[in-house]
């Protein structure tokens, strides 16, 4: 693979149809090899059949991670397994969930994990932010219903410590063959990547549009190898921003508006390098 388009939370469940059309046609147009989804394509009613028609209108290989929205109206259990399955059929989707690393170059691999707010940052014990999340994916609505704060901050941190663990182990392996590495994941790992509106989050929403048990596997991996370089494309927080977390590692955080999905970017490999080809217009 040479060229890759990249877009987040495009929210199919809620796509015009013209913006979608619209959406369909940028991809085409850019000539790309695969495209990159860092979550929240659907809800997880409908995220089946949105992946298989989007796939067959691109005929593109899709590699994709799932954001809290795509698991609305089911539980986490199910959709991954759905995810799980769907990877090993003969249809080019692939859930990042199911693969270790994918060879985009010699010396170059994409890896991915979902990813979920996991409180750590901001202020979770006050925050007043009520999230849909909870009522509306199974394994938090009981928690949900009698108000216990504490179970389900208990499942977020499960979550979250399991896909960085996850993520460890890909890495620790990785990084023999690699020397760059492209990363997907919903959540921004870092305080500095949660973009909205050209601001970062405040300590009230930030406990929710951060993962920092994957900011600090990442930062410390790279921290130990420090000839190699990330890449990491997230969304969540529908606001554009590209941050320096340290010399060897670029987040960028991909724009979205409800109803109206978009091709945050092109990236391609050029000389034996990821380059950026970027589409946004409003990147801060």
């Amino acid at each position: 693979m040479r060229r890759l388009a990249w877009a987040t939370d495009i929210h199919l469940d809620f796509a015009y149809v013209d913006n979608y059309n619209y959406f369909v046609d940028s991809i085409k147009s850019s000539h790309v090899d695969a495209l990159l989804l860092t979550g929240d394509i659907s809800n997880g009613v409908c995220i089946n059949g949105h992946l298989r028609e989007l796939q067959r209108q691109l005929d593109l290989p899709i590699y994709f991670n799932l954001g809290n929205h795509d698991f609305y109206g089911k539980s986490i259990a199910e959709i991954r397994q759905w995810a799980k399955g769907v990877t090993k059929q003969k249809v080019p989707l692939y859930w990042l969930g199911a693969m270790t690393t994918v060879p985009l170059a010699d010396r170059i691999s994409l890896v991915g994990i979902d990813g979920w707010g996991d409180g750590q940052l901001g202020n979770a014990a006050t925050s007043s932010v009520l999230l849909n999340d909870w009522d509306k994916i199974l394994e938090f609505s009981i928690a949900h219903a009698i108000d216990d704060r504490a179970a389900r901050m208990r499942i977020l941190q499960k979550l979250s410590q399991a896909d960085a663990h996850r993520l460890d182990s890909i890495l620790t392996q990785a990084m023999s063959d690699c020397d760059q590495m492209l990363i997907m994941t919903h959540v921004p790992p870092w305080r500095e990547a949660t973009w909205h509106r050209g601001e970062h989050s405040d300590d009230d929403w930030l406990p929710w549009f951060s993962c920092k048990a994957v900011g600090d596997v990442i930062s410390a991996q790279f921290a130990k190898h420090e000839t190699k370089h990330a890449t990491v494309l997230c969304g969540h927080t529908h606001g554009s921003g590209a941050s320096r977390i340290s010399p060897q590692i670029e987040t960028l955080t991909g724009h979205a508006i409800y109803r109206s999905p978009e091709l945050q970017m092109v990236l391609s490999i050029q000389d034996g390098k990821l380059i950026q080809e970027l589409n946004k217009k409003d990147q801060p």
